[in-house]
């Protein structure tokens, strides 16, 4: 809405002060009313002006996006994460998490598409799954829905290609806390999903404005409790 204005204010602004260039009087020594030369002047004036307003302007979204984009780079950091091919918009950071292989991407909000957040650990897992609400989009579509009942983690549907490995997880008290703290708060926080892969660990978020860089530090502890207890199982 902040763009909009900012695009539309502007124009109605232009648009006037060529109004008053042209027919307002003005003192002495400038061209009458209306006249060719009036004309002339309003076009300089509207020109200079616009053109330092689209100058200030885009100035204006360069910053915006490089500060949206660097949202949550404190806390990445923090945890040790280093950017990687990183652009003005889309970031990427490399490192490790309990001495695995991690990575992070990080979209923020732009338009319409709201901000993405995935990050993956690499992990000895030797099964699919996905752990979301509604049918997974992303990975393990063919997967069967395994019918768990959670109080932790309420309408939270679980998909597997292994029942069995799958149930032995969500008993275990480590992971099932880690899992019901990372999808907790999902009309505050923003979707989260979990996928489990044979070879790695990728939970998937769509952060709220409200979410903040100590939050996502705790998702990136729990996708490490997480990745530990697949490993150990």
């Amino acid at each position: 809405m902040r763009i909009v204005f900012a695009l539309i204010f502007p124009l109605v602004l232009l648009i006037g002060i060529a109004a008053l260039l042209i027919f307002a009087p003005l003192p002495q020594g400038f061209p009458e009313t209306m006249s060719s030369g009036r004309n002339t002047l309003a076009a300089i004036a509207v020109g200079v002006l616009g053109f330092l307003y689209l100058v200030g302007f885009t100035g204006y979204l360069i910053v915006a996006l490089y500060r949206a984009s660097r949202r949550f780079e404190g806390i990445f950091l923090e945890k040790g994460f280093e950017p990687n091919g990183a652009g003005l918009i889309n970031r990427r950071y490399f490192g490790k998490l309990a001495q695995r292989s991690a990575k992070i991407y990080f979209a923020p909000a732009f338009r319409v598409y709201p901000a993405l957040l995935d990050i993956r650990i690499a992990a000895d897992c030797g099964f699919s799954a996905a752990i979301c609400r509604g049918r997974p989009l992303l990975d393990c579509h063919d997967c069967p829905e395994i019918g768990i009942a959670s109080t932790d983690t309420g309408d939270i549907e679980y998909y597997s290609d292994n029942e069995v490995r799958l149930r032995s997880l969500v008993e275990s008290r480590d992971f099932a806390g880690a899992l019901a703290g990372f999808l907790d708060y999902a009309e505050i926080y923003g979707l989260r999903e979990l996928y489990i892969t044979p070879t790695e660990i990728w939970i998937r978020a769509r952060p709220s404005g409200v979410v903040s860089n100590e939050v996502v530090g705790q998702w990136i502890e729990e996708l490490s409790i997480i990745a530990g207890n697949l490993e150990g199982r």
